[in-house]
């Protein structure tokens, strides 16, 4: 090998390494940071037990019989704490799932209504809003983060999933 060729082949190398370097730093960059301080808001920690359990969640809860889950007619009555629905449609032609889309707002590091019930299968649709600061959000067991500036009406979607047909995310 020529000279050249081994200048040509170690320029490659430390532009290889210097890449990786700053991929690794950016990436590092870019990981979600709670701001909110604890409550709702705030990420959490799922924990779980022994092999073969579940896994438990601090922010998603599987309910047992006789929670009903709010919809949008008005003669539908939640406690004050309670998510209700301002839209409850068919999710698709033929499901038996339903889109349900919540409106909530954070304050004091805690969502307001800080409990949203559906269906599992549901399409949740929330528009959330920070009204006292900036925050950020982490829902872990659905891997969703996004921003919540002050003010801004922010939309989080997904779907819900779970073995018991119930669902409470909290």
């Amino acid at each position: 090998m020529n000279e050249n060729n081994k200048k040509i082949l170690i320029g490659g190398l430390v532009v290889l390494v210097v890449v990786v370097l700053l991929a690794f730093y950016f990436g590092k960059s870019n990981e979600v940071k709670n701001q909110a301080g604890g409550g709702a808001a705030s990420g959490t920690v799922v924990t779980g037990g022994k092999a073969g359990e579940p896994v438990k969640s601090a922010t998603r809860q599987e309910v047992g019989s006789g929670v009903v889950v709010p919809d949008a007619s008005a003669s539908s009555t939640v406690p004050a704490n309670v998510a209700k629905p301002a839209i409850v449609t068919q999710a698709a032609p033929g499901s038996t799932s339903k889109f349900r889309s919540f409106s909530l707002s954070v304050a004091g590091g805690k969502f307001v209504p800080e409990t949203v019930i559906v269906n599992a299968g549901d399409t949740v649709h929330l528009d959330i809003t920070a009204s006292d600061k900036d925050y950020d959000f982490y829902q872990p067991d659905y891997g969703l983060s996004t921003s919540l500036p002050k003010g801004v009406k922010k939309v989080v979607e997904f779907q819900a999933t779970c073995v018991n047909p119930l669902l409470q995310i909290k």
